[in-house]
Parts: C-alpha cells; structure tokens; sequence
C-alpha cells in the first residue's frame, strides 16, 4: 500500500515522481523472528533507481526502517547501508499493533539534486529542462509500501473469536442493533430489552441462533471492512487467524468481498458442531425435542 504523501521534490514511490514506479515486490518480510528478549522483523527493499543507488553506494543516501507502536509511546528509526534491513524490537517496549515505515533518505545535502528519471510532467515547458532541488541531509529519496503486524495476535498464535467481538448493551437509547467496529473489540451492540433477552437465552440451547444471526452478521460485516479499520485489534486477529492456517482459507482472500461470508463461516466452524449453519439446526431440533 503506497502512503497518500507529497514532498516539494520528486520521490521515488509516490504519485509517479520518478519513472519508472516501485513494482510490487518494492518490499518483502524475510524472516519474523521470537527470541528471548526482542522480536526480530527482516526485510528487504528494492529500487533500481540508478542515480538513487549510486548515492547508496557513496554513503550519501541510506536505507531506514521507522517503527511505531502508537499504544506504547514507542517510535524509532533503524538504519541500513543495504536494502536488507533487520529490525529488533524489545518486547518490553511494543504493545499490540506495530507499524513499519520504509524509505531511502539522504545523509548529506543535496543542493542541485536532480534525476534523469524525474516524471517528465516535472520538465520546464519553455526550456525543456529538469528542474533541480535543493534537498537538506534527512531528505526522502524513496518511500516504499508500509508494513503493519501485531505481536499480540502474531506471538501469542492462538487469536480466539471470543477475544475480539462481544455483546454488550447500547448506550444510549437506539432501538436497533448496531455492529461497531470503531474499537479493538467488535462490539454487537443490542438495544437495552433485547439485551435483557439475550443474557436470559444465552445457554447451549440457543447458540446456534446467536452464532448465525448476531457473531455471523458482525463477523461478516468485520470481514467487509477490515481495509477501513487498519490497526484494529479484532483486524489484526483476523488476518491472524488466516495466516496461521493458510490450508484452512486456501483459495480465499480477505481482499475480495465476495469471499467473507465463506471466511466468516470457517472461522465459525467447530470440530464439535461443524459449520454454523449446522449449528443452527442443530440447535433448532433440539429446542423441538
């Protein structure tokens, strides 16, 4: 994903300043990492700017990896003179949702930069030349795709549903049931009745019910705007989820809304009951018996 930024100079991955773009295996994760104190995230970037990589190789440009975990304060920048870049970050210092920032940036001043691939839109109409711009040390060159992981969801490896969507009542005095996704949790909002109603049949009996109407609708309707809630624990979980069982949602991608009902119904599935919707009927002869 390209970050929605604008610099008073042309840069290399954004809005086409310098031609041509980054392709899409701009960055990639090489490894992920537990050890004892530290998780260890390595990746690896790619441009094949010429003019960019011969500033890399005169030490007058350098590769950095910025990492923020909003939850916790944390914020700090790694530095590397290669495209492969190792990242260790103390446990203790990290919460839940972590975001990774890559670019290329200047370790010296650059008062007449300019680039034989600058975008031609940048070419002065009368003279036909390039412009040139005067860039301070610091100065971003390439800015690469971002990177967002959680090491909640990533190192504890066992995401539940239960942890990240409740029922709970609503606040105020709606009368309909309203899906929240705008917090960690996904919270089934149910108007104040309803809710009295619910805690009374919450029991086996009436699982199914539950499961294919309030956690199947929420799930889903999650699943559809997981792109919007970036950052999210309970978005976080369920690409989790997905990740640790590749097998399981084989064929399936969180980036095609015709597939959440089909995700929403695996993660729902059960060795003891099945899918939900055999849950369902389950429940519906056993309240006939």
């Amino acid at each position: 994903m390209k970050a929605n930024s604008s610099f008073p100079h042309p840069v290399l991955g954004i809005n086409k300043g310098v031609l041509p773009d980054l392709e899409e295996d701009a960055l990639s994760v090489v490894s992920i990492e537990e050890k004892d104190e530290y998780y260890v995230y390595t990746f690896n970037l790619k441009q094949d700017n010429k003019q960019i990589k011969q500033y890399i190789t005169e030490n007058h440009a350098q590769y950095i990896c910025e990492v923020d975990s909003n939850k916790a304060f944390y914020k700090k920048i790694h530095k590397s003179a290669t495209p492969v870049i190792t990242v260790p970050i103390k446990k203790t210092d990290v919460v839940g949702h972590i975001d990774f920032s890559f670019f290329v940036v200047t370790t010296v001043g650059f008062p007449n930069y300019s680039n034989s691939d600058f975008n031609p839109d940048y070419r002065d109409p009368e003279t036909g030349k390039m412009p040139k711009f005067s860039l301070e040390k610091g100065a971003v060159l390439v800015m690469f795709p971002q990177w967002s992981d959680n090491v909640n969801t990533r190192f504890n490896n066992k995401p539940d549903l239960n942890a990240f969507i409740q029922v709970v009542k609503r606040k105020d005095s709606g009368k309909s049931v309203n899906i929240d996704l705008g917090d960690d949790i996904i919270n089934i909002e149910l108007p104040e009745d309803m809710y009295v109603d619910f805690l009374e049949y919450n029991r086996d009996q009436y699982k199914g019910l539950f499961y294919t109407s309030l956690i199947f609708n929420a799930l889903v309707k999650a699943i559809l705007n997981i792109d919007k809630n970036e950052g999210m624990a309970w978005a976080d979980s369920i690409k989790a989820l997905m990740e640790n069982m590749p097998d399981k949602y084989q064929g399936l991608t969180l980036d095609d809304p015709t597939d959440a009902v089909d995700i929403a119904t695996i993660m729902l599935s059960n060795a003891e009951y099945g899918s939900p919707y055999d849950l369902l009927f389950m429940s519906i002869k056993n309240l006939q018996n």
